[in-house]
């Protein structure tokens, strides 16, 4: 604490005795030097000339005017317009002097010796203009400006005042009073007030001198006449005015060549010096500009410490950019020629060096780079650390340039380099001030303090061995020193600064901290302490539980964290950790416990993007990246925005709004909220058409008006080879935008592109009206509103109408004539096909005739050849009843002889006399037997004659009734016997008793019937162990009656064309070929059912029939 006060003590006496010494000799204040990139405005392919002049058109191009012609500037390509005396649509002079937009979008172009042009953007060709006949070929144009009537004023620099008149087409010269040794005719600037008044800046300016004479001001007031020269209270001689501007309030200044910045004083009518910085009393001012924020920007075209830009504010004072040789980024000289203004808000310099810019942010953002100390700058390039202990006190760790200390609201730099006392000490890391003054440095042989009023290092030992590289310091809340190292891990120092302790190291039950390389601390709002290593992840330790938790991606973590280099921890206003590891991590907390974490949230792409890290404004900024809220995008920050893309971990700190942040190239700083929150990009332009890879000029017979100026574009056929450039004319950040373009008509969607290549090319494309369309955003944003184009492609002549239509009508002849040719020729050949047609008709009656007779009777022929089938199948049947009735009857005949036998011998006995009782008994018990022989095979026959009854009335007709489905196969079956008995033929037959249906049992009988036959008589003939199976099984209201036999079965030709009539195999034994056909009808129609076969040589024929169990009557 004790070093700390006796260096703001002597500080402070220091200053007092500056302000004491200088306080008669200083009377104006001093300028705070501000250090800012510039966006330098080059082209790749293109050098400028000296530039002398700029100016920016209503499209947003950029028109730069240099000593050797006049270009223009689209962001992507720059366009050169030379003079060339042979061509009177060319600039009358190359020095371009002054350039003024036109309201209807041209641009008036002065010259310096060649008068004056006029840019007509519809052809991209100049009109000359004589001021008068007796204009001054040695005069220049210095100025260009239209009033609030749109009439444009032109100040020359030797030829006095003029006025478009745009009734005759030719400027009126404008009287001015002849006033001894004013230079009236040698005019700088003419500005024009809001009531009308003209102001007239007279005098020397950069490269234009007045020789003997004076400058000054002339004023003549809207409501009068005459001119009044303005005097300079304090002055002597006259005073050379550069510039005359006004801000918003209406207070008018005038910036002089060599006696400083003026204001008016309306109630004395005189101009009197605006407070400022001595250097700026004596600066040769060549331009004055007021920015949006009604600030004043100077350029100063002193090539010494007076010169380079000068700015004020009210609320700021005065700031001075001044040029650094060693700083390539900021001002390219300290001579500046002038100023512009632009419509983004883009501060242009113009010098011999070039056009350099200052954007809205680098207007914002301030840098201080590497340099000679004593000239305020940095002594080495690396910013390390950096502790903001209060907005104007700041210490940086700069590597080998040592300790610096910083004060950003006066630009005042003290610096401490490494003491060779400091043994081996090369590079200061990091540096932090305690609560007690004292200020800690981090550096490659340990930690060392700094006393800034004796300049004196002292090594503060943190190990018995060699000392730690120690590249990060924080305080936390109780002021703990926490000491990040490079190869030791983690050191802590107590608030007493007496003990330490080692976290990789840790004696008994203490916590470990495994990290080697510590490069991140910081402490959130719950009190834990957050570590983050080089490769190993990030910790978290909590001082009250001593409890170490661990996050390392690795294959199969879940916990959301990508990469284990740790470069950034911070928490935000709204108590929200973040971390950057490669990319943005967001800490999510359990809502309930939020000391427990629950994983990180990774932001990998711009649809990960959340409210929460639109807030977390420092976190972004630190890493360059800028919310933009209407366009609804990030904004990635780097050179050409001011702020420098190289940073270094650890190298940062925020007081209050302000951002530190220190890189390879000095360090930044700035207000968060002072950052533009807009950035409007320019209407995309149409800049240039393309033939076949060639350019097409405008005011050409294929391109009538330049690109951007057409309301439709015309290519006939053969030109099927174009492109089209486009550009959004954009200076600070072009590379940022993202084009897309359609072609309605030609292309489905969109096509998207990048500055790189901002041109859209066509091949082939069809004749037709198409509408070109294009549009820009800054990547990922909101696209802009398109520009549009229409675009004909004109057909070839035989594909115009006139020649369409011609052709239509040719053909429309010329199908008349051939219809009224094809008419008559029908004509003639119609009586001829009548008669053909009705001796035809005749032929074909007596043919259809004869066809339907034949019909008839091969219907009948086929009715009585099924009949016949069916008798003859009846015939079997009956064949077979009547050699099963035989055997029974056969028995009752046999019996009756034997007992009419015994009957004669009983009769004669009885005759006789000689019938015996064991006679009569013996005849008894045969008649017994006899009759009771009779009665059983009378029985068999009559039952094999109802059976055979049954089945014979069930095949003659056709009907449905119920029946036992079991029992009639029974009676089928037996009726079949004797025919199986006669090839030896074994049938098996299996079904469910009872087994009632409703169906119609003669078509069952007759399938049934037909198939048994038909596997006796072609597969089972001349086979020795014949088997018939029959297995019928019920599912559910349907019967399945499964065939089978092991007969020779039948070729795939034959199974084709078993079912057809008049099929058979047996054709010269008698075979009909309706068997398996009647089976076929008798199963699908009268049955209701289906009838599937399978069969191979032999492997028999198995047939699968199904019918329903119930058929509805």
């Amino acid at each position: 604490m004790q070093y700390w006060l006796k260096f703001a003590l002597l500080h402070a006496i220091a200053l007092c005795f500056v302000a004491t010494a200088g306080a008669e000799s200083l009377p104006y204040p001093d300028a705070t030097p501000v250090y800012s990139r510039f966006i330098n405005l080059t082209h790749p392919n293109k050098s400028l000339p000296v530039p002398t002049t700029m100016a920016r058109d209503q499209q947003g191009f950029l028109w730069l005017g240099t000593q050797q012609g006049l270009f223009r500037h689209d962001g992507t390509e720059v366009l050169e317009f030379r003079a060339d005396p042979g061509r009177p649509d060319a600039l009358s002079a190359s020095w371009v002097s002054a350039l003024a937009p036109a309201p209807d979008g041209g641009l008036w172009v002065g010259t310096r010796y060649g008068g004056l042009n006029y840019y007509d953007p519809a052809t991209e060709r100049f009109t000359r203009y004589e001021l008068t006949a007796n204009f001054s070929a040695a005069a220049e144009i210095s100025s260009l400006l239209f009033d609030a009537n749109q009439t444009l004023w032109v100040a020359t620099y030797g030829g006095g005042l003029f006025r478009w008149q745009p009734q005759q087409q030719q400027f009126l010269p404008i009287a001015l009073p002849n006033l001894p040794n004013l230079a009236v005719n040698h005019i700088n600037d003419i500005y024009i007030d809001p009531q009308g008044g003209l102001w007239l800046a007279l005098g020397d300016a950069p490269l234009r001198t007045i020789g003997q004479q004076q400058g000054g001001v002339l004023y003549q007031p809207a409501d009068s006449a005459d001119w009044q020269q303005l005097h300079f209270a304090q002055t002597t001689g006259g005073v050379s005015v550069t510039r005359i501007r006004a801000t918003a309030d209406g207070q008018i200044y005038a910036a002089s060549y060599g006696q400083g910045l003026f204001r008016y004083q309306s109630a004395q009518q005189h101009f009197v010096k605006v407070p400022q910085p001595p250097a700026l009393q004596q600066a040769l001012l060549s331009d004055l500009s007021v920015d949006a924020d009604n600030g004043l920007w100077l350029s100063s075209y002193s090539a010494d410490s007076r010169g380079g830009l000068w700015y004020f504010s009210v609320a700021g004072g005065w700031q001075h950019y001044p040029y650094s040789a060693e700083f390539s980024d900021g001002l390219p000289r300290s001579d500046l020629l002038g100023l512009y203004y632009d419509q983004q808000g883009i501060l242009w310099t113009i010098s011999q060096a070039g056009f350099k810019g200052l954007s809205r942010f680098a207007k914002q953002i301030k840098t201080l780079p590497p340099g000679q100390p004593a000239h305020g700058l940095l002594p080495a390039p690396n910013v390390l650390g950096l502790d903001a202990v209060a907005a104007d006190s700041l210490w940086l760790a700069n590597r080998e340039g040592g300790v610096v200390h910083f004060n950003p609201l006066t630009g005042e730099l003290q610096h401490w380099p490494i003491p060779v006392t400091a043994t081996q000490v090369s590079s200061v890391q990091t540096v932090k001030q305690d609560q007690a003054g004292v200020l800690w440095l981090g550096t490659d042989k340990g930690l060392f303090q700094l006393d800034p009023v004796t300049g004196h290092w002292q090594l503060f030992s943190l190990t018995a061995g060699d000392e730690p590289i120690v590249r990060f310091l924080f305080t936390d809340r109780q002021q703990n020193l926490w000491i990040g190292s490079r190869g030791q891990g983690l050191f802590r120092l107590d608030p007493q600064r007496t003990a330490v302790r080692h976290f990789r190291q840790a004696k008994g039950a203490e916590p470990v901290v495994r990290f080697e390389d510590v490069n991140n601390i910081s402490e959130d709002y719950l009190g834990a302490i957050w570590i983050g290593s080089t490769d190993q992840g990030l910790a978290r330790y909590q001082p009250a539980t001593g409890q170490v938790d661990y996050w390392m991606q690795h294959p199969g973590s879940s916990h959301g964290l990508r990469l284990n280099g740790i470069q950034l921890i911070i928490e935000d206003t709204q108590q929200q950790l973040w971390v950057r590891a490669g990319n943005v991590n967001q800490v999510l907390r359990d809502a309930e416990q939020p000391e427990t974490i629950q994983g990180f949230k990774a932001y990998l792409a711009p649809e990960d993007q959340d409210p929460e890290l639109q807030q977390a404004d420092i976190f972004r900024l630190l890493y360059r990246l800028h919310w933009l809220p209407e366009q609804n995008t990030y904004l990635e920050l780097d050179e050409m925005h001011g702020m420098q893309s190289v940073t270094w971990i650890g190298a940062w700190d925020v007081h209050g709004q302000r951002i530190y942040r220190g890189g390879a190239r000095g360090f930044d700083y700035f207000d968060v909220d002072k950052l533009p929150q807009r950035v409007a990009l320019s209407q995309v332009q149409l800049t240039g058409l393309s033939l076949f890879n060639q350019p097409v000029p405008a005011g050409s017979a294929i391109l009538p008006a330049a690109l951007g100026q057409l309301q439709q574009l015309k290519l006939n056929y053969e030109q099927d080879m174009f492109s089209l450039r486009f550009a959004s004319p954009e200076f600070k950040q072009p590379r940022l935008i993202q084009y897309r373009y359609q072609l309605v008509g030609f292309d489905r969607d969109w096509i998207l592109t990048s500055a790189q290549n901002a041109v859209a090319t066509y091949t082939r494309l069809p004749p037709g009206n198409y509408v070109f369309q294009v549009s820009a955003r800054l990547a990922d944003g909101q696209w802009q509103q398109p520009t549009q184009l229409a675009l004909q492609v004109l057909p070839p002549w035989w594909l115009t109408w006139w020649f369409r239509l011609g052709l239509l009508l040719s053909v429309a002849l010329g199908i008349g004539w051939f219809i009224h040719w094809k008419l008559q020729r029908e004509y003639r050949v119609r009586h001829k096909l009548e008669q053909q047609v009705a001796q035809r008709t005749a032929q074909l009656a007596e043919q259809n005739q004869a066809l339907e007779l034949s019909y008839q009777r091969l219907q009948q022929t086929q009715q009585q050849l099924i009949t016949q089938e069916k008798m003859a199948s009846l015939g079997g049947l009956v064949a077979g009843v009547a050699h099963e009735i035989n055997t029974p009857l056969g028995i009752c005949v046999t019996a009756t002889s034997h007992l009419q036998s015994e009957q004669q011998q009983l009769a004669a006995a009885f005759a006789s006399r000689t019938m015996q009782q064991s006679q009569f008994e013996r005849f008894m018990q045969q008649l017994a037997d006899g009759l009771k022989i009779l009665q059983v095979n009378t029985q068999r026959a009559a039952d094999l004659v109802s059976s055979f009854k049954q089945v014979s009335v069930d095949q003659s007709t056709d009907s449905y009734r119920e029946f036992e489905l079991y029992q009639y196969l029974q009676d089928v079956m037996l009726s079949l016997r004797s025919r199986l008995k006669q090839q030896h033929c074994q049938l098996q037959l299996q079904c469910p008793d009872p087994l009632p249906l409703y169906s119609d049992p003669g078509a069952l009988a007759q399938v049934l019937t037909n198939l048994v036959i038909n596997a006796l008589i072609h597969g089972l003939d001349g086979q020795t162990a014949a088997q018939i199976s029959i297995e019928v099984t019920a599912e559910d209201d349907w019967i399945q009656l499964n065939f089978s036999d092991n007969g020779r079965g039948m070729t795939t030709e034959q199974l084709r064309q078993l079912f057809d009539p008049f099929f058979t195999t047996k054709r010269n034994q008698g075979g009909s070929g309706l068997g398996a056909h009647i089976v076929y009808n008798l199963v699908t129609v009268r049955l209701q059912g289906s009838i599937n076969v399978q069969s191979a040589p032999g492997q028999g024929l198995h047939y699968q029939i199904r019918f329903p169990r119930w058929i509805a009557a």
